[in-house]
């Protein structure tokens, strides 16, 4: 991640500064609790792929026959296998009888739905699903990235969907199982499992078993966890958007260029900003350019002088005077526009953000107290934080009760799952309850 901050933010419903410390939060979840990610491709890949055929099956299929019991995502997958050529068959096929061919035939889509969701074990019959599900997991692609965001963009609107209960619930179940019980939580992981189905290599890859889970190597689980931090850098993206187009605000534009001439000397570079950097930060960076422009002047006249082997010119450079006019310029620019930062503030309602110690080390707190630290282990105590940092206990608890209140999420409890009847934006048991009248 960037070390991007926030330095004034509008006064909107979410503000950048949240935004940015969610993002930053979930690419360490990945960092610190790797197996969240994977679990998410393990338990709501699956779903959502079923999802998608389900909800776009007249696209898909080409007709508007609807088989009663029959479901979307088997006829596209009989579609696929009907749709193989002979070559394309494992070559072991060709030597089993007609019956058992016939069994197979029968069944076959039923394995490619298995094989999904990692339920066979036998390498002959994930031979007999592993390219109908390529060329499935193809054509769902084509209905391409913008229409399929259209409709899975975020947990609510997923919600409005009809049907498709199996995946709202899992993506509840897995947000509960790993204490990311939150609407941007599961909006984080909507936009990941869409990444997952458009990335071209991943098509061809997602079913492998990866060897070295921790390693390196570019395997299944690196390649998940790439995109899950690729959303957390869309992210971040986003609030650098966003601050730029208030600077845009602010300053009708871009900040007014720092000019300085002096004796000839003319040196003109972007002006301060105060929404993207300090004063300390700019001023040193400026002044670094002018003393590069000062020194490369002098070492000119220097050159010049000892070609002219002229022994009256003056050998000292003026240096500290061009520094001490400088040195006024650029304090008085930069009070100008903090004076008009202070007119916008007034003007449009901003909102100055309290910069934070430690801010990274803090989430990272916040990521192993909430999280739990794999599928048997609970979570880890505040205490043992400290205790491992070097720190008293109630340090590690405030800096991680504020953290959880600024980016709404609710503090685990010390048993799994979510309190029944807890604040959302819909319940699980209400789902589940649809679930079994659907």
């Amino acid at each position: 991640m960037t070390t991007r901050k926030v330095k004034i933010e509008r006064q909107a419903e979410l503000r950048d500064s949240v935004v940015l410390t969610r993002v930053r939060f979930l690419a360490m979840v990945s960092d610190l609790r790797p197996y969240v990610v994977q679990d998410l491709y393990t338990s709501i890949f699956p779903e959502f792929v079923i999802a998608v055929v389900e909800y776009f099956q007249d696209s898909l299929l080409n007709d508007k026959q609807t088989a009663s019991g029959t479901d979307p995502f088997l006829r596209l997958c009989q579609k696929e296998i009907d749709g193989l050529e002979e070559t394309s068959e494992p070559p072991w096929l060709a030597s089993v009888d007609s019956s058992m061919r016939e069994l197979i035939d029968t069944h076959r889509a039923q394995l490619v739905l298995s094989h999904l969701k990692g339920k066979l074990p036998e390498q002959k019959l994930v031979d007999l699903a592993c390219l109908p599900l390529m060329r499935l997991i193809g054509t769902v692609r084509q209905l391409g990235e913008p229409t399929i965001a259209a409709s899975f963009r975020d947990w609510l609107t997923l919600l409005k969907l009809p049907r498709l209960q199996s995946l709202k619930i899992a993506l509840l179940d897995w947000s509960e199982k790993w204490n990311l019980d939150a609407d941007w939580c599961r909006d984080y992981a909507i936009k990941v499992l869409r990444q997952l189905l458009f990335d071209e290599p991943h098509r061809w890859t997602f079913l492998n078993v990866d060897p070295n889970p921790l390693g390196v190597t570019p395997t299944r689980n690196s390649q998940i966890s790439g995109h899950w931090k690729f959303v957390a850098r869309d992210g971040e993206f986003a609030v650098g958007w966003s601050q730029a187009t208030l600077s845009g605000d602010v300053f009708l534009g871009d900040p007014a260029d720092f000019s300085f001439d002096y004796r000839g000397l003319p040196f003109r570079v972007p002006g301060f900003n105060p929404i993207i950097e300090s004063a300390i930060e700019w001023k040193r960076k400026v002044e670094i350019d002018f003393r590069v422009l000062l020194y490369t002047g002098e070492l000119q006249r220097l050159t010049k002088l000892k070609n002219s082997l002229d022994e009256d010119a003056d050998l000292e450079n003026e240096f500290s005077r061009y520094m001490q006019v400088f040195d006024d310029q650029v304090s008085k620019h930069i009070k100008d526009v903090q004076l008009r930062l202070e007119y916008a503030e007034v003007e449009q309602g901003l909102l100055r953000v309290k910069e934070k110690r430690q801010p990274d080390k803090h989430i990272a707190w916040t990521v192993r107290y909430q999280i739990p630290r794999s599928n048997n282990q609970g979570c880890e105590l505040a205490k043992e934080i400290a205790v491992a940092e070097g720190l008293k206990s109630p340090a590690v608890s405030i800096a991680v009760t504020e953290l959880l209140l600024e980016i709404g999420l609710n503090k685990r409890r010390s048993s799994s799952g979510r309190k029944r009847g807890s604040k959302d934006s819909v319940s699980t048991q209400t789902l589940r309850n649809l679930a079994r009248d659907s």
